[in-house]
């Protein structure tokens, strides 16, 4: 698909070639530093550990904000009573 294709490509050419605005974009997505840090050891042969760390801190941002959402949305449909009782 047309996504993987563009996470393929991320190895082989650096965030730094995108506009600015998308380069700000890219760096919100964990799987940007994580590619940065495998071309990186292909590069050079060392390993940044922060761009790991980094990755992992934006996944569990991620995480956060998405269970944060459903609490919200959730907390709503019983409120509204829109849950639908299955099984009972």
């Amino acid at each position: 698909s047309a996504a993987s294709d563009v996470y393929k490509r991320q190895i082989y050419y650096p965030v730094e070639i995108l506009p600015l605005s998308l380069q700000i974009i890219a760096k919100g997505l964990p799987l940007v530093h994580v590619f940065e840090e495998m071309r990186n050891i292909l590069l050079n042969g060392t390993v940044n550990y922060i761009e790991v760390f980094i990755s992992i801190l934006i996944s569990i941002a991620y995480f956060i904000f998405g269970v944060i959402i459903f609490y919200v949305a959730y907390s709503g449909a019983r409120i509204r009573g829109t849950l639908i009782n299955m099984g009972e």
